[in-house]
């Protein structure tokens, strides 16, 4: 973020808005789940895994620690577009809010919780960020 926020200092840019909603960000995790929720039944279905008790202990060993990767990320993404969104706009607000404490020429214009669509953002032209 300090390298983002020197850049825009380099090109003269004093002020930005970042949008809040990501939607596009949104669709891409919708067919992710989607995607996700074709994929696991074909590949670790009944068949598969009664195949397990028929291979040698470390190959067993391998394809019950690929199960168990795969059925962490089933688990992480599917149906969870909501969730990620929600997490993805809060931890940019809190970053942009930390980036404040950071940077004192760098102010936040906009109170979101009444004009939610964006964060307006105002940096001051003091000099590069040192990090």
């Amino acid at each position: 973020m300090l390298l983002f926020i020197n850049l825009l200092k380099e090109h003269n840019i004093t002020k930005i808005k970042v949008p809040i909603l990501q939607v596009l960000s949104y669709r891409y995790h919708e067919l992710l789940s989607e995607r996700e929720k074709e994929n696991f039944p074909k590949k670790w279905n009944s068949d598969a895994l009664e195949d397990l008790k028929y291979l040698s202990e470390s190959r067993k060993k391998y394809r019950l620690k690929e199960y168990k990767h795969s059925l962490k990320w089933y688990n992480h993404i599917v149906d969870k577009q909501d969730v990620i969104s929600k997490l993805k706009t809060e931890n940019l607000i809190n970053l942009f809010y930390r980036m404040t404490n950071h940077i004192p020429d760098l102010k936040i214009r906009n109170d979101i919780d009444i004009q939610g669509d964006y964060l307006d953002i105002s940096i001051g032209n003091d000099k590069r960020i040192k990090f």
